[in-house]
């Protein structure tokens, strides 16, 4: 998955947990709180772990964790990045939900109810909440309304780049 600024590729060997501020982490995988749990959380075949690099700095970014849900038609995206540029921030958001939608499959996620600045991301780029239970906003986007969003249209010019 890639475009003129991102590409997003199966983790290797990044060390995802300590790139982030243990309040920060906290926020992404509250029951998850060592290295050691994490990487054992992602070795359990689970989804899968991807990351994400800009290209123009040769440097990772950002990560996301994919899993299917419901009945194989939805995939749950969850994760974060520790840089503090939006701009590649939505770049990065906009190609991983862009490849998503491209395979035919719908987009869910979650974030803590605390978590303002990601659920004001997330709605920012079409996200709906669905659901709130257990602490967490459970949210779902279409397509449709993705590709009308203000951040999409805005960044659509960028993101193309080759």
């Amino acid at each position: 998955m890639r475009n003129g600024r991102v590409e997003w590729k199966r983790r290797s060997t990044e060390d995802i947990f300590n790139l982030f501020e243990p309040q920060e982490w906290h926020k992404i995988f509250a029951d998850i709180t060592t290295r050691e749990q994490f990487e054992d959380f992602l070795s359990s075949g689970v989804g899968e772990c991807w990351g994400g690099y800009d290209k123009q700095k040769d440097k990772a970014i950002a990560f996301v964790h994919l899993h299917m849900a419901g009945r194989g038609d939805n995939v749950v995206v969850h994760g974060g990045s520790w840089t503090d540029n939006p701009s590649i921030n939505y770049i990065s958001l906009l190609c991983i939900l862009d490849s998503i939608f491209s395979q035919g499959f719908g987009i869910r996620t979650s974030c803590l109810c605390e978590n303002k600045k990601a659920y004001r991301f997330l709605h920012s780029v079409g996200f709906v909440k669905y659901r709130t239970a257990d602490g967490y906003h459970y949210l779902w986007l279409d397509e449709n309304r993705f590709r009308n969003t203000v951040v999409y249209n805005r960044f659509i010019n960028i993101y193309n780049q080759h």
